[in-house]
């Protein structure tokens, strides 16, 4: 085989390996910009009286994050005057990759009172509770089936 040859099929390689990776680059691109944007659309909707600038600032002192115990998943929580805007986050690379590579499950809106924050906060944590307790069930299965199967 001639070296023109080789060198050519080595840099069709190369070009192929990059435009696969790129490819599954890109679609995780459009789930995280699509899903960015979704909880860009309720903010506005909630702040729609305020330029920009306030929205940004208002944002950046009316945000906060619940965190699970286990700190592989959390809500981020914008406190709007009138609504919250909620989006499930995850945290932990390996959360990630069970779900492809995403940084975002969703963004919701939900509509309480001042007086009704801190059960909304006791709500999500249980939510993130359980969601850690089911997967620390699945390790636990995981590893009784591998033991039970070494066992029989």
């Amino acid at each position: 085989m001639k070296e023109s040859v080789r060198m050519e099929r080595y840099a069709q390689r190369a070009v192929d390996k990059r435009r696969k990776e790129e490819d599954s680059n890109r679609r995780i691109g459009q789930f995280v910009l699509i899903t960015y944007l979704a909880q860009g659309e309720h903010l506005c909707e909630a702040l729609k009286k305020m330029s920009q600038m306030e929205r940004q600032m208002y944002i950046s002192q009316h945000t906060e994050l619940i965190e699970s115990s286990d700190g592989a998943e959390g809500i981020n929580v914008v406190w709007c005057p009138n609504s919250q805007v909620m989006t499930h986050r995850l945290l932990s690379s390996d959360l990630r990759k069970e779900f492809n590579g995403q940084h975002y499950l969703s963004s919701w809106v939900r509509k309480v009172g001042p007086h009704q924050y801190e059960a909304l906060r006791s709500t999500l944590r249980e939510r993130l509770e359980r969601r850690v307790a089911l997967r620390q069930h699945q390790r636990n299965q995981l590893a009784m089936d591998f033991f039970e199967a070494k066992a029989g």
